[in-house]
């Protein structure tokens, strides 16, 4: 069920002006009955995610894999210092790590789509995310991330420090491509390295903002930046009336 953020997280929000929100869907890679619940026990099903909110017109998928991309078990170590319980450990591969713009065809892929439905639009702005490599070790791990609207290529590539440090990843997302986006966006996150190449992994929260255009209703995802209260929760918002 959702919690707070899940891979151990990634949220999304609405605010449009000083619009309030509302949550719509999350996944805390939990299984309390509760979203966004503490005590919950780790859930690293690909089905993980939740609609919070059925009769909003964004949708979220599960999770899906390629490669040895996988969601781990439950990994103690991966817990220690990390802003969040429940977090995940992203199984990788031993690549060495990409460099921006290379294609991410053949890397370990984990990711998830918004659903977007007709008459809809979503800006996004950026996207935030909570990592390092899955080891004290000095085994040389990295993380990569991009979109479906990135014609295929990393746009984030970075090395992860050791545990039990905590790196915090920011995408910019605000470019031509991720504007009045429909159907559905897809986002893509790659582990690998030395070793087992895995990546302990805790996402930011990202916000999205409604507004009507004349008979339509566009989202607007302000941010994907991390909410101290809700820093795993993948989340869509609507604005309240």
């Amino acid at each position: 069920m959702l919690g707070a953020c899940g891979l151990s997280l990634c949220a999304v929000a609405a605010t449009l002006g000083t619009a309030t929100a509302a949550t719509l869907a999350g996944s805390d890679f939990s299984d309390s009955a509760v979203f966004n619940a503490a005590g919950g026990a780790y859930d690293n099903s690909a089905s993980n995610t939740d609609d919070l909110d059925p009769a909003d017109q964004v949708t979220v998928g599960d999770w899906s894999f390629s490669g040895t991309g996988s969601l781990a078990t439950l990994d103690a170590d991966a817990q220690v210092d990390m802003p969040s319980d429940n977090v995940t450990k992203l199984n990788g591969d031993t690549q060495i790590q990409p460099l921006l713009g290379s294609s991410a065809a053949s890397l370990a892929s984990h990711s998830f789509s918004i659903n977007i439905a007709s008459g809809f639009q979503v800006d996004l702005t950026s996207a935030t995310f909570e990592f390092r490599k899955a080891t004290g070790s000095t085994n040389v791990r990295w993380l990569a991330f991009k979109t479906s609207e990135d014609g295929g290529n990393v746009i984030f590539s970075e090395l992860g420090d050791p545990r039990p440090a905590v790196q915090f990843g920011a995408v910019d997302l605000t470019g031509p491509q991720y504007q009045g986006l429909t159907g559905t966006v897809t986002f893509n996150w790659y582990a690998g390295g030395q070793g087992s190449g895995n990546i302990d992994f805790d996402t930011g929260v990202r916000h999205c903002d409604p507004n009507r255009l004349g008979s339509h209703r566009l989202k607007k995802l302000t941010s994907l930046s991390r909410l101290p209260t809700e820093n795993r929760l993948i989340a869509f918002r609507k604005p309240t009336p």
